[in-house]
């Protein structure tokens, strides 16, 4: 893949791979899914390392709830009250997956949980060192950690204590 060169490509390209995930997701395209993975990551790295995250801001109304979530994801810390806002209407929506997606994107976020790409490494390695209420092993990146927790959840996984959602 190549560098981004500009915010306007880096939000162009997440949600173009967002888009292309959703559908993946949709006819149970792992390995299409997985490779848009990174390439939303890198946007993600690009518009923080610029400090041009709010450029995804727009994404939050989008019509696809994958591109919303993914926006809501990676502007949750700067743009709470909106991001969860946004993935408790998916997690109460009739989105499948999607649906799931957001209401355990919420949980690990209220309970503090939910690791960022753009963290520093030693609160990476410390939040996923930490003891999580979901099945989850300790992997080689933080990468494959969101990757995990967005589509491998145990069936045990502790009840959200937030009003924001209903149960699915």
């Amino acid at each position: 893949m190549k560098k981004i060169q500009s915010v306007e490509e880096a939000v162009q390209l997440f949600e173009e791979s967002s888009i292309i995930q959703s559908h993946a997701q949709d006819v149970g395209d792992s390995k299409t899914y997985n490779k848009h993975y990174p390439r939303k990551m890198d946007c993600i790295m690009y518009l923080h390392e610029h400090q041009q995250l709010k450029a995804l801001y727009k994404l939050l109304s989008h019509e696809n709830a994958h591109v919303r979530q993914s926006a809501a994801f990676a502007l949750l810390p700067k743009y709470t009250k909106e991001c969860e806002k946004v993935l408790a209407e998916i997690a109460n929506g009739n989105y499948g997956i999607e649906s799931f997606d957001a209401k355990m994107t919420l949980q690990m976020w209220l309970s503090g949980e939910l690791v960022f790409p753009y963290q520093q490494e030693s609160k990476q390695n410390k939040s996923i060192n930490k003891k999580l209420p979901l099945s989850i092993k300790k992997t080689k990146s933080i990468e494959q950690t969101h990757s995990i927790t967005e589509h491998t959840f145990s069936s045990q996984t502790s009840p959200c204590n937030s009003t924001l959602i209903k149960d699915i």
